[in-house]
């Protein structure tokens, strides 16, 4: 078997091993209540949460993180179950410990842009 035939089968299982390898059952999200500064607690969320959120109130600065049901993740929502008035800013996202900054790019889009390279590379 040469080089070539080898890296055509490797490669695709090893990305597959390496895609469930970094599937977890459970989303891991910051978990704090309305801080100025940066929320460090870490939580695993219930199997039904299957988002990170992040709340800004515009005024303050104040953040608010935890875990959150992607369909309820929008502003209406959000504002009436926190009972807010103000101003807000929403974020939400689905991957691991994601709701801190939301900068850059994910880990999954990360693995499949190289997993896109590899393949090609390798062709």
């Amino acid at each position: 078997m040469n080089s070539s035939a080898v890296y055509r089968f490797a490669l695709p299982l090893g990305l597959l091993l390496l895609v469930f390898c970094s599937t977890s059952l459970a989303l891991e999200c910051y978990q704090c209540a309305w801080l100025e500064g940066e929320c460090t607690i870490k939580q695993t969320c219930d199997p039904t949460m299957t988002s990170c959120m992040r709340v800004t109130q515009i005024d303050s600065g104040m953040k608010y993180h935890s875990c959150r049901t992607y369909n309820t993740c929008n502003i209406k929502a959000v504002k009436e179950e926190l009972q807010l008035q103000s101003n807000i800013k929403l974020d939400c996202c689905q991957y691991n410990l994601c709701n801190k900054g939301f900068t850059g790019l994910p880990a999954s889009g990360l693995i499949l842009c190289l997993s896109a390279a590899l393949l090609l590379l390798f062709s």
